[in-house]
């Protein structure tokens, strides 16, 4: 039996669900709930403006401008004696936000220098955990971030800093803010930075962040997008034993020397993501190794002169331990791949080493020249997988040299016992839908040897087909579970149209053949 719950729990069970209108009212009003009701009503303000307006309405104004902006400020510096209902607020809160969300109050520039100036001697924000600060269209301004920091203690793990303007006056304050945040709260687990971009800015363009400050002896995930992390932060990065997971950008053209590179670095790195273009990857896979890897995602950006489609796999495989990596996503952010070879299967060969791989995604630019003997050795080298997708970029079907059929499903469904998603580029104009008994075409998926795979959701992507009914039943053979079947990103053309209708036709016709597949199945 479940261990009755105290009255203090029932009430903040109540609480917990209850309005915000009616928290507000059992604040002010009912005694017992008035701890419970605060501790829900003040866990999450919506930016710092209603804990300011705690201090007594004489230290206090709202002044609106002509244009219909508002602006609030102090009409005189807070004393000893206006503190205490601020205090009493303030040591709730664990999830501060500097984001305005739509509102036309602003908060003027002296506020909290006034703030951090007169406080008194005791932690403002004692129970604070999360710190989201918005650099664009928040509350304050960027030369407050330090300031806001000054105010935090020893209980802040999670600090977030969006769309921070890549300017040059602005760098110096966020190197500042980070030394002033590594010194005041060690035990911050997760940093996470993201840059805003004008117009002329890249990507990649180097990062006002010079070094990561010394002291974040917990950081257990750091993220930097929006532009290039520089060599000094990321070898600072490489040194920390606590860090778990890297989410970074690196430079378009890496020129990274191994000097001042610890002797182990990552060691304990679980998780990494990349934003890079594909030549500074490879150069990146030569600087260093990293075996304690198990999920990778690598996002490729910008246009490069390199166009060899077996580059990346090869440079994944040279850095990651076949033993240890079981997660790989990979996605392309480039346009312009026209002229490159196509991707064939002997390029994707590298990845069939990983035998651990649970989870893959991959969707190259490039023309594909896959052929079913690479999907098949796929299915027997991974059979812990459990989600697939492999699927082109270019919805430009007839281009592709070739592309694997029906033929390769069977493997993952002998093979693959946990596979739960499927998501692939196919071609379906082949024998399989011409037959008129599958069985006689491919043994395996006939019912006397039912299939066992548990596989629920299945997507195709820009696929030829003909003789949907044909392709239903085969499918309903192959993966007699699959519950949830979807088509998508067709060209708009007719033959587009065509293949799209074809396999919403499928998509129809496979839960009549999944059922009759039951029924049929002995019991």
């Amino acid at each position: 039996m479940h261990e009755a719950l105290r009255i203090p729990e029932i009430l903040s069970h109540i609480c917990t669900f209850a309005e915000k209108c009616s928290l507000a009212r059992l604040a002010r009003c009912c005694s017992r709930f008035q701890e419970p009701a605060n501790m829900v009503l003040w866990e999450h303000p919506p930016n710092i403006l209603p804990l300011i307006r705690c201090f007594p309405d004489d230290v206090w104004s709202v002044a609106e401008s002509p244009e219909g902006s508002s602006e609030l400020s102090f009409m005189r510096p807070p004393g000893p004696q206006d503190w205490h209902r601020f205090l009493d607020h303030s040591g709730y809160v664990r999830y501060l936000s500097t984001n305005m969300r739509g509102k036309t109050v602003s908060l003027h520039r002296e506020v909290l220098l006034l703030m951090a100036a007169l406080r008194p001697a005791v932690e403002l924000f004692p129970k604070l955990k999360t710190l989201s600060w918005c650099g664009a269209g928040g509350v304050l301004d960027c030369e407050h971030l330090p300031v806001v920091l000054s105010l935090t203690g020893l209980s802040l793990q999670f600090v977030s800093i969006q769309c921070w303007p890549l300017h040059l006056d602005q760098k110096m304050i966020l190197q500042t803010s980070l030394a002033l945040l590594a010194s005041r709260s060690p035990r911050v687990q997760r940093i996470s930075v993201r840059f805003k971009l004008r117009t002329h800015h890249r990507p990649t363009a180097p990062s006002p962040m010079q070094t990561l400050p010394s002291g974040f002896t917990n950081l257990g995930e750091f993220v930097h997008r929006g532009s290039a992390l520089g060599e000094h932060s990321f070898k600072a990065l490489a040194g920390l034993q606590s860090l778990r997971a890297l989410d970074v950008q690196l430079p378009c053209r890496l020129s990274w020397s191994v000097a001042g590179m610890p002797s182990q670095p990552f060691t304990n790195l679980k998780k990494l993501v990349l934003a890079t273009t594909l030549p500074s990857y490879a150069a990146f896979s030569f600087l260093l190794a990293l075996p304690s890897v198990e999920d990778l995602s690598l996002i490729i950006t910008g246009y490069s002169e390199e166009r060899e489609p077996g580059l990346l796999a090869a440079s994944v495989r040279r850095q990651s331990l076949p033993s240890t990596l079981s997660r790989i996503h990979i996605t392309h952010e480039i346009a312009d791949w026209q002229e490159a070879p196509a991707l064939s299967s002997h390029h994707l060969r590298p990845f069939l080493e990983f035998r651990d791989i649970v989870e893959f995604s991959y969707r190259p630019p490039f023309k594909l020249s896959l052929d079913n003997w690479f999907f098949t050795d796929m299915a027997k080298a991974w059979p812990r997988l459990r989600d697939l997708c492999v699927a082109c970029a270019d919805r430009n079907i007839t281009a592709h040299p070739s592309l694997p059929t029906l033929y390769i499903l069977p493997a993952f469904a002998a093979n693959c016992p946990d596979l739960s998603k499927l998501a692939l580029t196919l071609n379906a104009e082949g024998r399989v839908a011409k037959c008129h008994r599958v069985d006689e075409e491919y043994p395996s998926a006939s019912k006397s040897d039912a299939s066992k795979s548990k596989l629920t959701c299945m997507e195709v992507i820009a696929s030829p087909i003909i003789n949907p009914g044909y392709v239903a039943r085969y499918l309903a053979q192959v993966f007699p579970e699959i519950v949830s079947f979807r088509a998508s990103e067709f060209t708009d053309t007719a033959q587009g149209r065509t293949w799209r209708l074809g396999w919403e036709e499928v998509g129809q016709y496979l839960p009549v053949f999944t059922d009759w597949q039951k029924d049929a199945e002995p019991r």
